[in-house]
């Protein structure tokens, strides 16, 4: 099927505004593309996440991954990578 990965690395060094965009984003496509999965991977702990005070920011499911291999994959954050049968398109 069809997902839309949000990469966010280093994410207390990036402007909140972004991800409040990036979650906004998740919410539009559960609303109107329901079959488009939303998830993503972070170098940023669960604390930090916190304390920036992003409402609703579990909705990009973030999973602990390597900040080396997030920037590999891309290079800004929030990032965006959009797969369709696990194939990058």
């Amino acid at each position: 099927g069809a997902t839309l990965y949000v990469i966010a690395y280093a994410m207390e060094e990036h402007s909140k505004e972004a991800y409040e965009a990036a979650v906004q984003l998740a919410k539009d496509l559960k609303q109107n593309a329901p079959g488009i999965k939303v998830c993503g991977g972070t170098n940023t702990g669960s604390s930090a996440r916190r304390k920036m005070g992003i409402v609703d920011l579990d909705l990009l499911c973030l999973s602990p991954q390597d900040e080396k291999v997030l920037k590999t994959m891309i290079r800004s954050s929030p990032g965006y990578s959009f797969l369709k049968d696990g194939a990058v398109q």
